[in-house]
């Protein structure tokens, strides 16, 4: 159950970001999970952008690369702020339960 927990939460970041691939360690996503929990601490997930997951993301590792956009006919679920951070939200939940 866990690495199905660990792919799911690793596409839908990908997704969100509109990651190429990502494909990191268990420290590297175990660091990024620490980095959205401390947001979520600190009340700052709501102002969660796509600008800044993909810095965290980028923090990561170097062999990162994004999309520019989405491909044709699917919907930027990053287009507002407050449905970015909800999507990152419910996705770390599902990883942790």
């Amino acid at each position: 159950m866990k690495k199905l927990q660990e792919t799911a939460f690793d596409e839908t970041i990908a997704y969100l970001s509109s990651a190429k691939s990502l494909n990191w360690t268990q420290a590297q996503r175990a660091s990024f999970i620490c980095q959205l929990e401390a947001l979520d601490a600190s009340h700052a997930m709501a102002c969660l952008s796509l600008n800044s997951l993909r810095s965290m993301i980028s923090s990561m590792t170097e062999s990162i690369s994004f999309y520019s956009s989405f491909p044709a006919g699917v919907a930027p679920l990053h287009a507002n702020s407050e449905d970015l951070s909800l999507h990152v939200y419910a996705a770390l939940a599902l990883y942790q339960e």
